[in-house]
């Protein structure tokens, strides 16, 4: 069985995402593995000089922990599957490029479906995303879905670039 995985975090892009993963699984009769992955981090409680932190409790179940992330995956695979697109999915707690790349090996994905936020070079630079990080890692071909507003941005840029040309000519 040929598999995608497909990872979402919820944000403006995770339905085109979705949009393009579901036309590949239908061209390359492939099922889908979405994947959602939770980056836990200890939280301040408290005011004064001491803060204590509270680790969250690891034998507390994902879905209890998380149970809106767990509803949105729900959501969006029974959406799929009424498509006719044979869909699992997993819930996962970690850092997300490492767990994209192992979840993919695991299943001998034929393909990595991710989103881009379309954040500025600066921000790129200084902060680094989840996208880059699978790219240089992973093993297998890697699809990046660009926002339809870092799509917009890029071709108002063509645009302007291609008139500057035809003006300077």
């Amino acid at each position: 069985m040929k598999y995608l995985l497909v990872s979402v975090d919820f944000s403006d892009v995770t339905d085109r995402v979705m949009e393009v993963a579901e036309n590949l699984a239908h061209a390359m009769h492939a099922k889908l593995r979405i994947l959602h992955c939770v980056q836990t981090y200890p939280q301040l409680v408290g005011a004064g000089e001491m803060v204590p932190v509270v680790v969250p409790d690891p034998a507390v179940p994902l879905t209890e922990r998380f149970p809106e992330h767990l509803n949105q995956l729900v959501a969006l695979v029974s959406s799929i599957r009424s498509k006719g697109i044979d869909v699992d999915y997993r819930l996962i707690e970690g850092l997300p490029a490492e767990e994209i790349v192992s979840s993919a090996d695991e299943i001998d994905a034929e393909m990595i479906v991710v989103g881009s936020h379309g954040h500025g070079a600066l921000y790129e630079l200084m902060v680094g995303t989840v996208t880059q990080a699978v790219l240089k890692h992973a093993r297998r071909p890697v699809l990046v879905v660009p926002t339809k507003r870092s799509q917009a941005v890029k071709g108002e840029a063509a645009e302007k670039a291609a008139q500057s040309l035809m003006t300077s000519a």
